[in-house]
């Protein structure tokens, strides 16, 4: 039988797992850049943990994102988060 504190941990390993499965990587194509409103349009893939199908759309990025290295038709990998008034992009590499 496991301890209550190996299941804690075990259980909290698991929420990480899905936590991570909730964050693919998407893959993209850069429509526009909005560096200085910190923004960028991609034509993306669907994205089933945001109940996203494939469409164009705009996303707001967190600042830490490198926007001026992109440009349109670069295709991409990107993750995005629900942040409830928009999506915000929290990683994007070039392919």
């Amino acid at each position: 039988m496991l301890s209550k504190k190996l299941t804690t941990v075990l259980v909290r390993a698991a929420e990480a797992r899905q936590a991570r499965a909730r964050l693919e990587l998407i893959e993209g194509e850069v429509v526009a850049v909005g560096e200085e409103a910190g923004c960028i349009t991609l034509a993306h893939a669907g994205i089933p943990s945001l109940s996203l199908p494939p469409m164009t759309m705009v996303f707001a990025t967190k600042y830490w994102i490198q926007l001026d290295s992109l440009r349109p038709g670069d295709k991409v990998r990107f993750k995005a988060l629900d942040q409830g008034d928009s999506y915000v992009v929290t990683v994007i590499e070039s392919n």
